[in-house]
């Protein structure tokens, strides 16, 4: 393997904090249809305990169901659950900061200040997500020029940019679909129970977040089949245990919340 000047966890810290500042100062609270409904369920989770959005309705639609008498966000819970910790220090830090626009903006409201700094927690998975790519190309490649500059292109020369500077879901789940391909190929033969548990867990995350990647199974479907044939059934039912324990808890939590809603 080749010396670089710097170790790799030194480039892979660098990428994500240059991408966590980039991404952090570009985020604004503006109130809509695209951020206001998962915005409203992180707040209702923590103050109203919660999970209907019935105070916050007034920049929701279309993305709401009315049920009972009571509005409910249409978009998943995952997005609202993730952003929580960044609204406990958001809410302290607004007082120090000004509101996005000097309140003068279509969408702009009160609010507007912490649901700004509530959005980091896209910004925190957009540069985990540019970090982990970095890692993924070098463990490719093992060409840190390389590496670097796929990781870098991606962050700065397409949309990611926007998506992680705004209250949607795409960051955290290209975070967790990248991690998916990431540990699959570390552990491509099960044998880590550990990453065999993360992938579960990536897997669970990313059809949490978008059910579209439920096309994600087939692939795991294939890797358990092949696992089988090469190893006894007891492991092969081990490592399914194992998938399963990271795999079902994100599905299970969006059955409770669409139950309950």
């Amino acid at each position: 393997m080749k010396k670089y000047f710097f170790s790799i966890s030194f480039y892979a810290w660098s990428i994500f904090l240059l991408f966590m500042l980039l991404y952090a100062i570009s985020t604004v609270g503006i109130m809509n249809s695209v951020d206001a409904p998962q915005y409203a369920l992180t707040k209702s989770l923590l103050i109203n305990r919660s999970i209907s959005i019935d105070n916050y309705t007034q920049y929701i639609t279309p993305d709401y169901a009315l049920y009972k008498n009571h509005y409910y966000s249409i978009r998943s819970p995952f997005e609202s659950i993730f952003a929580i910790p960044f609204y406990l220090i958001a809410t302290p830090l607004s007082r120090l900061t000004a509101p996005p626009y000097d309140i003068h903006h279509l969408g702009i409201t009160s609010e507007s200040t912490i649901e700004s700094l509530t959005t980091i927690y896209n910004a925190f998975f957009g540069a985990l997500t540019i970090t982990l790519l970095f890692l993924f190309c070098f463990l490719l490649t093992k060409d840190i020029f390389a590496s670097f500059f796929s990781a870098t292109a991606f962050g700065l020369g397409t949309l990611f940019w926007k998506y992680s500077s705004t209250f949607q879901r795409h960051s955290a789940l290209m975070f967790f679909f990248l991690l998916f391909f990431y540990l699959l190929h570390k552990n491509l033969h099960m044998n880590n129970k550990f990453y065999t548990f993360l992938i579960g867990l990536s897997c669970g995350l990313c059809i949490a977040l978008d059910n579209v990647y439920f096309a994600l199974l087939p692939i795991v479907i294939f890797i358990f089949i092949k696992d089988y044939f090469n190893k006894s059934l007891l492991k092969t039912i081990k490592n399914i245990i194992f998938f399963n324990l990271g795999f079902l808890p994100p599905i299970i939590t969006i059955m409770v919340f669409n139950f309950l809603s």
